[in-house]
């Protein structure tokens, strides 16, 4: 084909589509890391279920041996107290919350970091220095928040058994229920006990005490445009056991300790949203104990 000067050849093509083909569904998943920095002024980690997860049996205490955010010490091996160091300093100057409201005090603090089981626990908050007087001023070092399971969370029931060598067992259950669209409620149990004597250097004395806990708490809230409530009972009766398994001489009387708390508590938020937008509320928190008591008993030679 020729063309002269200034002309253009154009060809017409027709386009051939190609037939409609449906995509399959295309799930894309992330997994959260275990810790993580809460954003903020405040120095805070939270510490989430991932990172829980790590250790397969754990109560509070128990849970920080899998990060050096929180060094735990034992103060006491006789009794199994333990302490929480912040920043060097031990625990006295650390203050305890649950869900932000200040716990675990005076002759609690030192078992403290054993009355929370591990399954209960949604996520624990760690603020290192003088975070804040919101809860009190106690918290000198920091503050450590835990935060337990929500009645609103997925309704379900959830079971964990651990047993180990060295004869030690514990019973957890949780589970939810949702009674309406906004009426919830969830229970928490727990069990632990001691089937055998610790003793791995044969001197006739307890490496460690022998635990006997049970643990409950019962827990609602009701969720409302406005109005919100938050509540709860909790039960705990713990039996400790330590001292000599064995005496050396005929007659001799062993030296025993024996170390009995029973707890009942209460507690109840109330909020009232003023302005959703602008994040405007009033809220009364409290808790109370009716009735607590610690029993020691020391029996010497």
């Amino acid at each position: 084909m020729l063309l002269a000067a200034g002309q253009t050849s154009v060809t017409d093509t027709t386009s051939t589509s190609l037939p409609m083909q449906e995509i399959g569904e295309v799930t894309v998943t992330t997994r959260r890391p275990g810790m993580s920095r809460v954003a903020g002024a405040e120095n805070t980690m939270r510490i989430n279920k991932a990172e829980l997860f790590k250790a397969a049996c754990c109560n509070l205490g128990e849970s920080f041996t899998t990060n050096p955010s929180v060094d735990v010490n034992y103060s006491d091996a006789a009794t199994g107290a333990k302490q929480i160091k912040l920043l060097g300093l031990s625990g006295t100057y650390v203050q305890m919350l649950a869900e932000n409201l200040p716990d675990w005090r005076g002759s609690a603090l030192p078992y403290a970091l054993g009355y929370v089981p591990g399954p209960w626990m949604k996520s624990i908050q760690v603020s290192k220095g003088a975070s804040s007087v919101r809860n009190g001023y106690e918290g000198i070092t920091g503050q450590i928040d835990v935060e337990y399971l929500k009645p609103e969370d997925e309704q379900g029931l959830t079971l964990n058994l651990y047993g180990n060598s060295d004869g030690r067992i514990e019973v957890n259950a949780d589970g939810n229920l949702h009674l309406s669209p906004r009426l919830n409620a969830n229970l928490l149990t727990h069990y632990e006990d001691n089937l055998a004597d610790m003793d791995h250097n044969h001197d006739h004395f307890l490496d460690q005490p022998n635990v006997r806990q049970v643990n409950l708490q019962n827990r609602w809230d009701w969720l409302g445009d406005r109005y919100i409530f938050h509540g709860g009972l909790a039960l705990i009766d713990e039996k400790r056991h330590s001292g000599q398994t064995k005496v050396h001489h005929e007659g001799a009387v062993p030296f025993a300790i024996d170390l009995k708390t029973r707890r009942y508590e209460g507690y109840m938020k109330h909020a009232v949203v003023l302005n959703a937008e602008h994040g405007t509320n009033i809220a009364l928190m409290a808790t109370r104990l009716p009735q607590s008591g610690r029993h020691l008993r020391l029996q010497a030679i």
